[in-house]
């Protein structure tokens, strides 16, 4: 069955971590860099990848370490109009940020980073959220990360004092960050952070998903429009 969005369809059978609002919304919500190369780190189905390209990102490599995955990854990108642009590649971060380092752009990832949380019941899945550390992630991601480039992350809300911590350690700083909550009556349930080694203001954004209607806000359908089928 999958997931078909405007322009093009996920399968995500395969995957450990399924496809997602937070990842729409990273997708929609992340600055995309035209020129330069792009990694999407722990790619799974590849969403956010096809998101970057849809949106006009340059070159785009997709990093998945369950194999699984990353079989599913490809076929999804192959599907796709933008099947030249992007590369998956399966294996680990951390070996791969020793091989590339300072070559991305642009780093973008909805990373299974759920060290408070209990083990999901499905095997893949809990492999799938079994990754590194925040403080690890953010290490890899920074070797990764060329001088003006930029990383764009969706986190839970909790964890944005862990993330001020593991960035400085990392030397990276805020620069962007949009909290989301699911009505206007509801704390904080994600934030979208992009990170970057320059100091500068960092403007921070609201936005609710749903209106006091149930439905989906004004600001959640203009932000994901170029994705969803229905508003």
């Amino acid at each position: 069955m999958g997931f078909t969005f405007k322009q093009f369809h996920i399968d995500d059978d395969r995957c450990g971590m399924k496809v997602s609002t937070d990842s729409v919304l990273l997708g929609s919500w992340a600055r995309v860099v035209p020129e330069g190369r792009t990694l999407d780190l722990g790619c799974g189905s590849g969403l956010l990848a096809l998101c970057c390209a849809q949106r006009g990102s340059g070159r785009i490599d997709a990093l998945e370490l369950d194999p699984d995955a990353a079989s599913q990854a490809r076929d999804n990108v192959a599907a796709s109009p933008w099947h030249q642009q992007i590369q998956v590649f399966q294996g680990d971060l951390r070996q791969w940020a020793d091989a590339h380092q300072g070559r991305y752009r642009h780093l973008i990832s909805n990373p299974p980073y759920f060290e408070d949380s209990l083990a999901a019941p499905c095997p893949k899945r809990a492999q799938a959220r079994s990754g590194l550390s925040l403080n690890r992630l953010l290490e890899a991601m920074a070797q990764l990360l060329a001088p003006w480039g930029h990383i764009s992350l969706v986190l839970p809300a909790f964890s944005l004092q862990r993330l001020n911590q593991a960035a400085m350690e990392s030397g990276l700083t805020l620069t962007r960050l949009t909290r989301v909550s699911s009505t206007p009556v509801k704390g904080d349930k994600l934030i979208l952070a992009e990170l970057a080694r320059e100091t500068a203001d960092c403007p921070i954004q609201q936005l609710v998903i749903h209106g006091p209607d149930g439905g989906y806000s004004k600001e959640f359908r203009a932000l994901t429009a170029d994705f969803y089928l229905k508003g």
